[in-house]
């Protein structure tokens, strides 16, 4: 017996990929930092380097980011814009808009 989807839909459109990204990005920060933590208390090298393994997933994540706001932007879809900057505003990086369009970003 299946069950119906009147009402809905499973369609998963750009936003879900940009929400998705973001919840990405803080997991992969919050690990990192856990990761970074247990390597100094255990001395463990190998904790470690994967620590900056995750770091460099996590700038590939972050500048997936940034390139979706700036298509978002270029689109006039400034809700998107918005929600994508309070994601990485979550996880440390604030952006700031330009009057001559340019988007400058700076890590807290």
């Amino acid at each position: 017996m299946g069950h119906g989807h009147s009402g809905h839909s499973h369609d998963a459109g750009a936003g879900a990929d940009r929400s998705r990204l973001g919840v990405a990005l803080g997991l992969i920060v919050a690990f990192m930092a856990v990761e970074v933590a247990a390597a100094v208390v255990a001395h463990s090298l190998a904790l470690l380097s994967d620590a900056g393994h995750m770091l460099a997933d996590a700038g590939a994540i972050g500048f997936s980011l940034l390139a979706a706001r700036l298509a978002a932007r270029k689109a006039r879809d400034f809700a998107a814009a918005d929600r994508i900057r309070a994601a990485l505003a979550a996880c440390g990086v604030q952006l700031e808009d330009q009057p001559d369009g340019r988007t400058v970003w700076r890590r807290e």
